[in-house]
């Protein structure tokens, strides 16, 4: 389902530019509640499809991942020759994930959490 652009209805386009401001202060709120109308369906038919068939949600929810910082991030590949490592970008959870096998935990491998802490 890619983004699709938003048709205005007649109500939400401005014909013309009008020099009074109170006029043009209406003309807005027509618009702008027109364009949320427009919004607001848009949203629900969307849900109503995704109800009726799941598979577009998870979809649309795998495509739409935020950019963030750390997914932009490009971390540098990092062997064992590398040398000293300064000035290397390095995903430490992922090297971590590499050398574990895998999402491995302390849990799984029966030892108990707080094997060290004695209070």
């Amino acid at each position: 389902m890619p983004s699709q652009k938003i048709h205005s209805s007649s109500k939400s386009t401005l014909p013309f530019k009008t020099g009074n401001r109170e006029r043009r202060q209406k003309l807005h709120i027509v618009r702008k509640k027109a364009l949320d109308n427009t919004r607001r369906d848009e949203r629900f038919r969307r849900r109503r499809e995704e109800d009726k068939d799941p598979r577009l949600r998870e979809e649309r929810l795998q495509k739409n991942v935020p950019l963030t910082l750390e997914r932009k991030r490009v971390w540098d590949d990092v062997n064992e020759d590398t040398g000293d490592g300064l000035g290397v970008s390095v995903d430490a959870g992922r090297l971590k994930r590499q050398k574990t096998g895998g999402d491995h935990n302390e849990l799984d491998s029966g030892k108990p959490a707080n094997q060290g802490d004695n209070f």
